[in-house]
């Protein structure tokens, strides 16, 4: 993670919420390489059957925090940073 990306995000401490910026890391799962930053509009109710995952929904945004594209994640829940006041 840059110095810039850590003065915006931090690891999420919770489950995500709706309106949360969240920052999608490699940790969250292997397609995340380059990290993805998604304003989640749901989190899925869906049962997952493996532990520690879940589904989320929401919009990716540019760098501008522009909503770009419709989004839905399949994501490791502790691969999840939440934006700062700083970026939100």
């Amino acid at each position: 993670m840059t110095t810039a990306l850590l003065a915006r995000f931090r690891l999420l401490d919770r489950a995500p919420q709706p309106g949360d910026v969240l920052w999608l890391t490699d940790k969250a799962s292997p397609q995340f390489a380059r990290g993805l930053t998604v304003r989640a509009t749901k989190v899925a109710p869906r049962k997952s059957t493996v532990a520690g995952w879940l589904w989320v929904e929401g919009y990716q945004l540019n760098e501008r925090g522009e909503a770009t594209a419709r989004r839905s994640v399949f994501v490791n829940a502790s691969g999840l940073y939440r934006a700062t006041s700083a970026y939100s």
